[in-house]
């Protein structure tokens, strides 16, 4: 995929107008950020005739792209060249393949890492979460909003889980969620919820299978396996260290979702066999028999 627009080794390959100075300060931008065998992720916002307008890091460029990707996908691209013109290459593991969602994950969990220690500098303990779930996303905010960059660093990355979630879908997996706001003083926050339909029996109550996984000092990586059947949650508490599953018990506490109060009966503890590893990497790798595997580090 070479880089183009009205031609651009004349420095208009980057849209958005403005003069040549500004597509040439933008172009310089992009060779600066970038280096060559980098893979970077851009999303496909319109086609216009045989070629797309593609934004990559915030730049809007126009690409000649092979796949039949629609807009609104997001697409992988490895930098063949940056000088004298810009040269990437489209990744054979397109949107939908267990390649393209297990780098997209390796991607999520390297700016995971950086946002959560900005997220760690907070003194979490100088407040009590709220028992209401939505209260606690703005409750998170409010305590984070002096961090303009963790703020923007946030909506990037809900951004790249929304993406995750949406090639998950093809797997059976279920939805894909980062929400550190649950538990803002745990890290490596991930959560997969599959809704199960109606049993036979009761045709009205679906079920919800949520499986919460985290980090925390002293208990170590824990996945949380919940089966939600309102107004009630049967919980296993899988930990690195499980001696110390009464404090995670006491941090998750008995949350509520608006007016329902989720009732968590004693859960069934018991070691985690692979801490360290992303679950839905895992799980995606026992879903996928060519899938690489990706092992995900706190």
């Amino acid at each position: 995929m070479r880089v183009r627009g009205k031609g651009f080794g004349d420095a208009s390959g980057f849209g958005g107008g403005g003069s040549a100075d500004e597509r040439g300060r933008r172009i310089r931008a992009f060779q600066h950020a970038h280096r060559v065998g980098q893979k970077v992720r851009g999303r496909l916002l319109a086609r216009e005739g045989s070629l797309a307008k593609v934004r990559i890091d915030g730049q809007e460029l126009l690409a000649n792209i092979e796949s039949a990707a629609a807009p609104g996908s997001e697409l992988l691209f490895l930098v063949v060249r940056l000088v004298p013109d810009i040269l990437l290459k489209e990744i054979t593991g397109k949107a939908g393949s267990s390649l393209f969602v297990s780098q997209a994950l390796s991607e999520f969990a390297s700016g995971r890492r950086e946002l959560e220690g900005r997220i760690a500098r907070v003194d979490w303990t100088a407040a009590p979460l709220p028992a209401d779930l939505p209260a606690r996303k703005d409750h998170f905010l409010q305590r984070l909003r002096a961090d303009r960059k963790a703020l923007a660093m946030l909506a990037a990355l809900l951004e790249r889980a929304a993406a995750i979630d949406a090639h998950l879908t093809p797997f059976g997996l279920g939805r894909f969620f980062y929400q550190p706001w649950l538990l803002p003083m745990a890290a490596s926050h991930e959560i997969l919820a599959l809704k199960k339909p109606p049993s036979k029996n009761n045709a009205k109550r679906s079920s919800w299978n949520i499986l919460f996984s985290f980090f925390l000092e002293g208990p170590g990586h824990v996945e949380a396996h919940i089966v939600y059947k309102e107004p009630e949650a049967r919980c296993r508490l899988l930990l690195e260290h499980p001696e110390h599953a009464d404090a995670v018990l006491s941090l998750m506490g008995n949350p509520r979702l608006g007016p329902i109060r989720v009732q968590v009966r004693p859960p069934d503890v018991s070691r985690l066999a692979a801490p360290g590893m992303s679950p839905t990497a895992g799980l995606l790798a026992n879903a996928c028999k060519t899938f690489t595997g990706v092992n995900l580090q706190v």
